[in-house]
Order: structure tokens, then sequence, then C-alpha cells
């Protein structure tokens, strides 16, 4: 007789292509953006890309944009719920070796019909995230271009965020205000300005 012992490795073989700590921090800026409301499943969900040999990942609520981009060699294009992203961001920065890719199959007994995902692989576990169906909009034909902007600001963030919710005081809860509540950010005389409007007056 011939005895041998056989130790399996919980370790996944993968070879990365993105740092995990800054795809969980990248996914991190857009997931917030994402619509939370049933009318536009489209704006649920995380857009995933690869162009121009960057990683772009972009989230709207149709109000508010994010678009964060990572150098990252690939092709594909993926659109998946922002909610399953999220439960994804701790996992993420707990790996320390991530590989993301678009995987396209065939769906069914039809070769014809390609089924569309999200791939995350780390040396633990394999995320596949399906895409959702619908078309995310065309963002870039609203996003301003680098010529138009007439104003650049540096301020402290911490400031601003104290700034804001100064403001915000002037709202006040209840189920007639809408869900936006809308800040008007100014840049003159060496200054920032940020100002809130209701019918009850307003906030510098």
């Amino acid at each position: 007789f011939t005895f041998c012992q056989i130790r399996v490795s919980p370790c996944n073989a993968i070879t990365p292509n993105v740092g995990s700590a800054e795809l969980a921090e990248a996914l991190l800026m857009v997931v917030p953006f994402a619509a939370t409301g049933d009318d536009r499943p489209a704006l649920q969900c995380i857009k995933v890309c690869h162009e121009d040999g960057k990683l772009t990942l972009v989230a709207s609520n149709g109000y508010t944009l994010s678009e964060v981009k990572l150098p990252l060699d690939g092709e594909g294009e993926a659109l998946v719920d922002a909610s399953d992203v999220k439960t994804l961001i701790p996992a993420l920065r707990k790996a320390k070796r991530v590989k993301l890719y678009i995987e396209e199959k065939p769906n069914g007994d039809s070769g014809d019909l390609l089924s569309k995902s999200l791939t995350i692989d780390t040396e633990v576990v394999k995320y596949r995230l399906d895409t959702k169906e619908g078309t995310f909009p065309d963002y870039k034909k609203v996003m301003p271009q680098e010529a138009e902007f007439t104003a650049f600001a540096s301020f402290d963030t911490k400031e601003a965020i104290k700034a804001i919710k100064s403001v915000l005081t002037l709202w006040y809860d209840d189920n007639t205000k809408p869900l936006y509540r809308p800040i008007i950010i100014g840049v003159e005389d060496g200054k920032v300005e940020f100002q809130a409007k209701e019918g009850r007056g307003k906030a510098d």
C-alpha cells in the first residue's frame, strides 16, 4: 500500500489586473450616485465599460453623476445592479489579488444570444454579476467640456461639508418636499458660496 497526503489550498490562482483597494475605492465613489427608485431601472445600475485603455465606472440618479476611470485594458460593457456592487466593496478591501473582466457566453440553446456578466475574480471567491436589461443614458452629451469651465476653486472639504449642513437646516422634512434638495454653489470675490433656497427664504 502507498499512502499520501493531499492538501487543498483555498487560494484561487489568478493573474491580477487591478488593485483591490483601488477598485473598492472607485466603486465606493460611484455607488451612492445610483438611483433608488423603481421607476428608472437603468439608473439603479452601475455602467462598467472598457474604453481607451481604461475601465470607466459611471452612476447617476438623473440629477447628479459620478464617473471614475482606472487604467485597465480590456473590452466590453456591462450594466450591473448598484446594490449588488455595494455588497462586494468590503470583500474587495480584504482581497489580495483581483482580476476584473466582462464575460460573454451563449445563452440557452441559441448560440446567437449572449449572456453578459461582470466577473470579479479574487484569490478566494469569484463574483459574477449579470448584466441588467436596459440602456444607460448618454451622459457625455450633458457633461461640460474642459474649455467651458469658467471658474476653478480649491477649498477644505471638511469646512465645505459644515457649510452645506448649515444651509440645509433651512429645509424641513415632510411628505411635500422633493427627494432632491439642490445646493447652489458660486465662486466670487475669492470665496465659495453655498446657498439653499425654498419657499420660506434662503441661507448662505
